[in-house]
C-alpha cells in the first residue's frame, strides 16, 4: 500500500508493509510496517525490497 494520509498509514501498517509518501503533515508515522519515501522511484525501490522479504 502506498498512501500519505495518518490515519490509513497507521491503521494499515498493522496488517502490511505501507510506503508512506513523505509529508509535513505525516512525520510522526513511524513504525515497523511503515517504509517512508520521498520519490516515485524511492517507491520503487520500498516495492522490491518487499518483494524480496516476502520471498525468504
Amino acid at each position: 500500500m502506498i498512501d500519505d494520509s495518518p490515519k490509513h498509514i497507521n491503521t494499515l501498517s498493522e496488517f502490511i508493509p505501507v510506503i508512506c509518501y513523505d509529508a509535513r503533515y505525516n512525520k510522526m508515522c513511524d513504525g515497523k510496517n511503515i517504509l517512508r519515501c520521498y520519490s516515485w522511484y524511492d517507491i520503487y525501490d520500498k516495492i522490491l525490497v518487499i518483494k524480496q522479504s516476502q520471498n525468504k
